[in-house]
């Protein structure tokens, strides 16, 4: 090994950072900086096709907005509570829905839990989705996989409802 290999090396390690968004490594002068974004709820850099095309419902980024201001509203009309939320790659902001049968027992915090399974249950159809679009599944296996996702949800909802 050469010199000037030694001295690449070291010029790779010394400008490489972890992207904040997909985990991979990254050059630091070909990355967006997030610690200069007031909007964004991370920290540290990221690719800039990281950034640009993430999807904020999709990528399980969403975030309660920690803007004191903002409260969550309930709609006895239409039994359901929405919550602000933001996302914490790029600060847009949303409101989710929930009906009230998600509400069904405070004291036992499990609103938290099943947004909790929900926010799973949806990692598991991004991940699927991601395999048939980069073709390292076909269409029909993936199918199979989300059905499984599905009665893998409404067993752990029938296991919920009898606690």
């Amino acid at each position: 090994m050469s010199e000037s290999d030694l001295t690449d090396d070291r010029w790779i390690d010394a400008h490489s950072v972890t992207c904040a968004i997909c985990g991979g490594l990254a050059d630091e002068r070909e990355t967006k900086n997030l610690y200069e974004d007031d909007d964004t709820h991370l920290e540290g850099e990221t690719h800039w096709d990281c950034w640009e095309t993430h999807e904020c419902l999709e990528g399980g980024w969403l975030i309660r907005d920690p803007s004191p201001d903002i409260e969550a509203d309930i709609d006895p009309q239409s039994e359901t509570v929405s919550l602000p939320v933001v996302c914490k790659v790029c600060g847009k902001a949303y409101r989710m829905c929930y009906d009230f049968a998600a509400l069904y027992d405070p004291e036992a915090d499990t609103f938290e839990e099943q947004m909790q399974i929900n926010a799973h249950i949806q990692a598991l159809h991004n991940t699927v989705n991601s395999l048939v679009n980069n073709g390292q599944i076909d269409p029909q296996e993936a199918q199979y996989l989300r059905d499984n996702i599905i009665a893998v949800k409404d067993r752990l909802e029938q296991h919920r409802s009898h606690e």
